[in-house]
């Protein structure tokens, strides 16, 4: 009878402790591109947020009257948009309204032009730092009566 040396026995289990290896850097990777896709969605959800805020913010009514006394450097608070920051910035007054198709009068009307700067954070919040500011700007031009 031949004696066994066990090279085969030692040869698996390098080949085990090898493998093991190699599936644990790829289930580490994997990790890394499931966070990298998430970060991607919540990244383009804060797009469509900020997006819809505009919208439902030229939508209310009442937001013609408090653009029209809103100064530079006052926080404008919109209704039903939580976590929204709106900061005002430099309105002009006495320019003169851009053309029309209908028919008007320079004299009579001049134009308000007023520059909101939106933002919003995004990311999770459970680490530190992982956030990150979404902003959107947005030029509201309003006609208003010369005194």
């Amino acid at each position: 009878m031949k004696n066994q040396t066990g090279a085969a026995l030692v040869l698996a289990m390098l080949m085990v402790a090898l493998l093991s290896g190699m599936t644990v850097m790829q289930m580490r990777t994997s990790t890394m591109d499931l966070k990298m896709a998430g970060a991607g969605t919540l990244k383009v959800n804060a797009d469509a947020i900020l997006e819809g805020n505009v919208e439902q913010l030229m939508a209310v009514k009442t937001s013609q009257q408090q653009f029209s006394v809103i100064k530079a450097g006052e926080a404008y608070v919109a209704p039903n948009t939580p976590g929204l920051n709106i900061d005002v910035k430099d309105p002009k007054e006495t320019l003169s309204c851009g053309r029309k198709r209908q028919a008007s009068s320079d004299s009579v009307f001049s134009c308000r032009y007023i520059h909101l700067q939106l933002s919003r954070e995004y990311g999770r919040k459970k680490q530190a730092g992982r956030t990150g500011t979404n902003a959107l700007g947005l030029g509201v031009e309003q006609r208003i009566i010369k005194t």
